[in-house]
C-alpha cells in the first residue's frame, strides 16, 4: 500500500509512459527519458516550498542588496521549475528586503506567464511591475540598469 498519494501519482505517470511505450505511441528513447525524469525526484505538492539544495544551483548577477539575494535566486530557480505560486512568495520576498530590487519586480511579472498551458495573466503582470514604477517610461529612467530590459520586455 503506497500511504503518499504523491508517490501514487507518479507510479500511475510511469505506469502510463511504459505503457505508451509498448503501444508505440512515443519513441521508446524520449519514454525512457521521461520515466527517468520522473523518477529522479518525489512529485512536489503544490503548496509546499522545495529546499533551495533541491532546485539546483544559479548565478545571476544583479544590483539587489545582498540581503535580498537567497529569496530572488530561489524564486529564479523555482520559476524555472514552473512552481509559479512558490516562484511568486520568493520574489514578493525580495521586494520586502528590497524595495527598489527591480529584478525582483521583473521576477514575480514572470510568473503570471505561463506559456506551457497557454496562460498568462497579463494585468497581474503589469500590476507587480507597476508597484516599482507606474510606466515603463518612470522604470527605465528610475532604473537606468534595466532601460533595455524594460525596452524589451514592456508589458
Amino acid at each position: 500500500m503506497i500511504a503518499d498519494s504523491r508517490c501514487a501519482t507518479a507510479l500511475r505517470i510511469q505506469a502510463s509512459l511504459l505503457k505508451r511505450i509498448s503501444d508505440g505511441f512515443m519513441t521508446p528513447v524520449i519514454a525512457l527519458m521521461a520515466v527517468l525524469v520522473c523518477s529522479a525526484a518525489p512529485v512536489s505538492a503544490r503548496d509546499t516550498v522545495p529546499a533551495a539544495g533541491d532546485l539546483g544551483a544559479t548565478h545571476f548577477p544583479n544590483s539587489g542588496a545582498p540581503s535580498a539575494q537567497r529569496d530572488f535566486l530561489r524564486g529564479l530557480l523555482l520559476l524555472h521549475s514552473f512552481e509559479y505560486e512558490a516562484a511568486r512568495k520568493s520574489f514578493q520576498a525580495a521586494q520586502g528586503t528590497d524595495p527598489g530590487f527591480a529584478m525582483a519586480y521583473w521576477g514575480e511579472a514572470l510568473t503570471y506567464n505561463h506559456p506551457l498551458w497557454g496562460e498568462q495573466d497579463l494585468a497581474a503582470a503589469r500590476s507587480a511591475l507597476a508597484r516599482l514604477a507606474a510606466t515603463p517610461e518612470e522604470r527605465a529612467t528610475r532604473y537606468g540598469a534595466m532601460r533595455t530590459i524594460v525596452r524589451r520586455w514592456t508589458l
